[in-house]
């Protein structure tokens, strides 16, 4: 929470508006699992008579604690996707810089040097415009005066762009700042992460191992009671069994979806980061210091990519699901063919 936020004084410099969104996402949240809850737990004590109670309580206890754990990583990977949304924000405007004299004024909202003590060099070499570049005598070395990087001279001379716009230098330290100070916030969502991942993967592990094999169980029960009864006893156990089964085997895959569909969409927010700074690193109207500290940022983000994880066992993203969804289907056959 300390570092989320040092992120938002940054980022959001009136946060009030993100935290009523986050208020009412985590409320949502926890009115439809509770209420899930209280409806299958319920109708499990409503229908054995009320007998054995104390079962049904501890189970509930277990299957709340749970799902807070779960709805707590949930609002923290979304808290986590709604920063790097406005990191990537932050990245585009300073990306438009020579679209219609946009300029990197608007990304002030609390990109203050002071903030971060971050010291940047004033005293910075600023290139000079178009017009005050001396005339080259040969096509070299117009190639390596009209150029933002180092190597074109080497490469040699490209051809002429007839729609590629003139060679401007509308960088300045302070856009060198800002580039700096994302770094920064990037480092620290990044350390959230891995905070995240350290806080709730084992009991993330426990949780997705503990769902699949209730989906295995239950369908399974589910599968062999059309052999099981005949006709006339499968229509009196129907609601009384079966249904209450696939409700259970829903909620479940309900979960299952919920945790890895975020942390999905997170991680792809994260990833949108590093497509920005790759783009943004073609540019040839940025200062060298600005393209020196992108290609920085582009090496940090090669080295944090943003993944959440059970345990380390396996990643929690799509790809989970599939695996969950044939594994499952795997060990059903199996246990038909042992019937």
């Amino acid at each position: 929470m300390l570092n989320l936020t040092l992120v938002d004084k940054i980022l959001i410099p009136d946060p009030s508006y993100f935290h009523k969104r986050l208020s009412v996402f985590v409320i949502l949240e926890v009115v439809v699992f509770v209420l899930l809850l209280l409806v299958r737990h319920g109708y499990e004590m409503w229908s054995k008579g009320w007998k054995e109670y104390i079962t049904v309580l501890i189970r509930f206890m277990i299957h709340f604690i749970s799902t807070i754990m779960i709805i707590q990583f949930v609002t923290y990977v979304h808290i986590m996707k709604e920063r790097f949304r406005c990191v990537n924000k932050q990245l585009s405007l300073f990306g438009g810089i020579n679209d219609g004299g946009t300029s990197l004024e608007i990304a002030e909202m609390g990109f203050s040097e002071a903030k971060l003590s971050i010291s940047v060099s004033h005293d910075n070499v600023v290139m000079p415009p178009a017009v005050g570049i001396p005339n080259c005598s040969s096509t070299e070395d117009a190639s390596a005066a009209n150029s933002a990087f180092v190597s074109d001279a080497d490469v040699g001379h490209l051809p002429f762009v007839a729609s590629s716009p003139p060679f401007r230098s509308q960088s300045s330290p302070r856009d060198v700042g800002n580039i700096h100070t994302l770094r920064y916030v990037h480092a620290v969502l990044y350390d959230t992460c891995c905070l995240i991942n350290s806080a709730y993967g084992f009991q993330l592990l426990l949780s997705m191992a503990y769902i699949f094999v209730s989906v295995v169980k239950y369908c399974h029960m589910v599968m062999i009671s059309d052999t099981c009864y005949n006709q006339y006893e499968l229509s009196n156990i129907c609601v009384d069994g079966i249904v209450p089964l696939m409700c259970v085997v829903s909620i479940h895959v309900a979960c299952v979806l919920f945790v890895n569909v975020f942390c999905n969409s997170a991680c792809f927010e994260a990833a949108v980061t590093t497509t920005l700074v790759n783009k943004f690193l073609l540019k040839r109207s940025l200062h060298c210091d600005a393209m020196g500290e992108l290609g920085r940022f582009s090496q940090q983000l090669l080295h944090s990519k943003v993944q959440f994880t059970a345990f380390g066992v396996f990643n929690l993203d799509f790809t989970f699901i599939y695996g969950f969804v044939g594994g499952a289907a795997t060990y059903i056959v199996i246990l038909l063919q042992f019937q």
